[in-house]
């Protein structure tokens, strides 16, 4: 039995036994328990030697695949040549290669699909000219659907975006309905302007002049008015929910942090710190807003009241020798930080340790 590790950390388990004749199919009685995505193989092939287990590197995403394909192509070996003639490591070795290269051809990666409203996202991890091939197999999949429903596409309102931080990314052409979809850098979807680098300075240059310029007509007729109150219930209503659009904490930058200190300025504090009046007010810093929400959307997937089967799967077991609650993996670079995942993991548990939230226990 040899297995295949995936990049969520589960393995493909590949089962294999002595026939007359190459076959592939899924295994009947599997050793671990299957799922939908990596189902366990039984492989017959003409072997005279039983072969070494070996333990691939290559990290895949597997679902449901076409097994008979996958067979004819084994067929077309001739393995007990490659066992009398090879010793039974290169044997290995050779049948490894061609079991990798066939699980390469004929089980897919997954794509994954968004849906929201009458919005569809498909989005598949591009790292080789194989798997733009994958993609625009599924997009005309999903095309011939389509018009089985009955259905219509607004082409014009259909893009590509890729996004990547490399110096050369592979941008491939991609069609839908015979049309050559058009390709985008910056793309606006759900008030979040995204680009191709996936940060989100360029939509903190469009958000902050907006809020300054609604700031600056409250300012305008709100001259004349005295009551703290009605200035803070203006500045949540037709502000503040313009900065909440910035999508990560730590993009809470500078001109963010200076729209909400405008704004303080017009009630009369002490001239020396803004800390005051914020608590006056019960105005919490952009930065700190998301804290709460975070902490409670972690402690609603633990104890169920938040029914998202993927999202909990991410949540990293307990460490019974740690004192946290939740273990975060080390992150290999600054930019992985950002992560909301793991953002949220780093809030929750602070919150565990330092101020024991009600809601948190469990």
């Amino acid at each position: 039995m040899s297995q295949i590790p995936n990049s969520h950390g589960v393995l493909l388990n590949l089962i294999f036994s002595s026939s007359n004749e190459p076959s592939v199919s899924c295994a009947p009685t599997p050793i671990f328990r299957p799922d939908a995505y990596h189902p366990p193989l039984l492989i017959h092939l003409p072997l005279h030697y039983k072969p070494h287990n070996r333990i691939s590197r290559a990290y895949r995403d597997f679902k449901s695949g076409n097994y008979v394909s996958m067979s004819q192509y084994l067929s077309s070996f001739n393995w007990p040549l490659t066992f009398s003639e090879y010793s039974i490591n290169d044997a290995a070795v050779v049948f490894n290669d061609a079991l990798l290269k066939a699980i390469g051809k004929f089980i897919p990666l997954k794509t994954f699909f968004l849906l929201f409203a009458d919005h569809i996202k498909i989005y598949l991890k591009i790292d080789s000219p194989e798997n733009c091939l994958i993609l625009q197999f599924k997009l005309d999949t999903f095309t011939k659907r389509v018009s089985r429903l009955g259905l219509f596409l607004n082409l014009g309102k259909c893009h590509i975006m890729s996004f990547n931080r490399s110096r050369s990314p592979i941008l491939h052409p991609y069609r839908l309905c015979d049309v050559l979809i058009n390709r985008v850098f910056v793309f606006k979807y759900l008030g979040i302007f995204y680009i191709s680098s996936l940060s989100f300075e360029h939509h903190i240059n469009i958000i902050v002049p907006k809020a300054l310029k609604i700031l600056g007509l409250i300012k305008r007729v709100s001259k004349t008015f005295s009551s703290a109150n009605c200035l803070r219930s203006l500045y949540f209503c037709l502000v503040r929910f313009i900065l909440d659009l910035a999508p990560l904490p730590s993009q809470v930058s500078t001109k963010t942090r200076s729209v909400q200190n405008i704004f303080l300025l017009q009630i009369v504090h002490p001239a020396h710190d803004y800390s005051l009046v914020r608590q006056t007010l019960n105005i919490q810093t952009l930065s700190n807003r998301c804290l709460p929400a975070n902490i409670i959307f972690v402690s609603s997937l633990l104890n169920g009241s938040l029914d998202d089967p993927t999202l909990l799967f991410s949540i990293p077991s307990y460490p019974t020798r740690n004192h946290t609650p939740l273990y975060i993996p080390s992150l290999s670079s600054n930019y992985d930080l950002n992560h909301p995942m793991h953002r949220m993991f780093r809030n929750y548990n602070n919150a565990f340790h330092y101020y024991l939230y009600p809601f948190i226990l469990i």
